[in-house]
C-alpha cells in the first residue's frame, strides 16, 4: 500500500515546488504550471495502455518493471536538465504511477 501512496503522490508533489522550479529553470510559470497537467495525461495514458497488461501478463513481472522505470524515472526528474526534459520525464512517470491499479484489479 506504501508503494502505491509513493506513487502516487509523485504526480501532484510538483504542484508545491512549481515556484521553486520556474526559478532554478529559468522559465515562466505559465509554462510550468503545465507539469502538473502532462503527468495527469501521463496517468491517463498508463490507466488506458499498462493496467490492461496485467490481465495479458504475469502481474510480478509487470510490477517489477513499472517499479523499476519508476525509480528511473525519478532518477531523470531529479537530473532534469531543462524544462522541456522536465516536461517529458513527468509525463512518462505518470504513466507508470498506475501500480495500484495493477495490483489490485476491479
Amino acid at each position: 500500500m506504501f508503494v502505491g501512496f509513493t506513487l502516487s503522490g509523485q504526480m501532484v508533489i510538483s504542484l508545491r515546488h512549481l515556484v521553486v522550479l520556474t526559478k532554478e529553470l529559468h522559465t515562466d510559470e505559465s509554462v510550468a504550471s503545465t507539469i502538473p497537467t502532462l503527468a495527469q495525461a501521463g496517468y491517463a495514458v498508463g490507466l488506458l495502455f499498462i493496467t490492461p497488461l496485467g490481465d495479458l501478463v504475469r502481474r510480478r513481472g509487470l510490477l517489477l518493471a513499472v517499479l523499476a522505470f519508476s525509480t528511473l524515472l525519478t532518477v531523470g526528474v531529479t537530473l532534469s536538465p531543462s524544462i522541456t526534459a522536465l516536461k517529458a520525464l513527468m509525463f512518462l512517470l505518470g504513466a507508470v504511477s498506475v501500480t495500484p491499479q495493477i495490483i489490485m484489479p476491479l
